[in-house]
């Protein structure tokens, strides 16, 4: 049957749907995610979360048939009608949004350095609308023109549009140990679409020992200069040594 032939054609739909945040299992091996997102009908809420909760708890957990993408059925003609409630586990402190200690860290990518490491952020776009976004990166700065020493510097990076490509290396290299957000500089739409992530500065790099032993010495991945440049301090250590007594 046709959908323009059911009765009762042209009615007001009502849903009340909910936001819920659940452990989702994947498979009868145990795999799951134990922040998953899923909305439901309010009518339905109580028992999926109730029984998805019993079967996470079984070893290994296992999934329920009844999480799973949402599916809303009416007939062509009717008015729907959707009131939303937001049951998701919330943080009060809205400035810990970004805080992947409270929410876990995003699904963008985490980039990770160590404190005083050189950084390099490359940024391009391939293809896409005739338009422009921006990149920025909080707690640091780069010239706007790498070349030229008496470049302004900048936080954010604008101009990223077709073609373009920017090499951004951050002033004095990593910043102090701690998260830093990169992000969309357009908070309306892009950053609420999830264009944002985390640059993670770590401490205790093998350049932080040796600024400890020698004061400043140049980086060179790959370890051979550096331990040479460790073992030869060392030397002149114990010569000075000799020479006081």
């Amino acid at each position: 049957m046709q959908l323009c032939q059911y009765p009762c054609q042209n009615q007001v739909r009502r849903f009340t749907l909910e936001a819920i945040q659940i452990p989702i299992v994947y498979n009868s091996y145990g795999d799951y995610d134990p922040n998953g997102l899923l909305y439901v009908l309010e009518q339905d809420s109580q028992r999926i979360q109730k029984e998805a909760l019993r079967r996470f708890q079984q070893t290994p957990p296992q999934p329920y048939e009844e999480v799973q993408p949402l599916v809303l059925r009416v007939n062509r003609g009717d008015t729907v009608q959707i009131c939303f409630r937001n049951r998701l586990k919330r943080d009060g402190r809205i400035w810990k949004v970004f805080s992947s200690k409270i929410h876990g860290d995003p699904a963008t990518p985490v980039w990770k350095a160590y404190s005083g490491d050189r950084v390099i952020f490359r940024t391009m776009m391939p293809a896409d609308k005739p338009r422009n976004v921006s990149l920025a990166i909080h707690g640091h700065l780069w010239r706007e023109q790498p070349d030229d020493a008496l470049s302004r510097e900048i936080p954010i990076q604008g101009e990223i549009s077709i073609g373009n490509r920017f090499d951004m290396e951050l002033k004095d290299g990593a910043s102090c140990p701690g998260d830093y957000l990169y992000r969309s500089g357009s908070f309306g739409w892009d950053l609420e679409s999830g264009m944002w992530g985390i640059f993670r500065v770590m401490k205790q790099s093998l350049r932080c020992k040796c600024k400890e032993v020698g004061g400043k010495l140049p980086f060179h991945f790959g370890g051979n200069k550096t331990s040479l440049m460790i073992q030869s301090i060392k030397k002149q250590k114990k010569k000075e040594k000799h020479r006081g007594r």
